[in-house]
């Protein structure tokens, strides 16, 4: 049943009847808006993670998470420590 796929983690969602088309293409947005880099890591590096040791999987965790940052995050987050980043708006939190 789909309850028992969720339970053992064989599927991530249960759609009800005739709904899976929709919710697939809502996912492949989704992904498609992420970086070439995050999406070649969580197919590739995530899934070795789990055979490695707990120190190893944060090593290489970590050497992965530090290659995935954009270029301007570093000079955006110096601008939020200086205190010159820019406020958001309410809306557009």
């Amino acid at each position: 049943t789909p309850a028992e796929g969720l339970q053992e983690h064989v599927v991530r969602y249960v759609t009800p009847a005739g709904e899976s088309l929709a919710k697939a293409r809502d996912l492949a947005a989704r992904i498609a808006k992420n970086s070439i880099d995050t999406n070649w890591m969580i197919i590739n590096v995530l899934p070795r993670i789990h055979d490695m040791s707990h120190d190893d999987g944060l090593f290489v965790e970590q050497l992965n998470s530090a290659r995935a940052r954009p270029p301007e995050a570093e000079a955006r987050l110096r601008e939020f420590v200086d205190g010159k980043a820019k406020k958001l708006q309410d809306n557009q939190a």
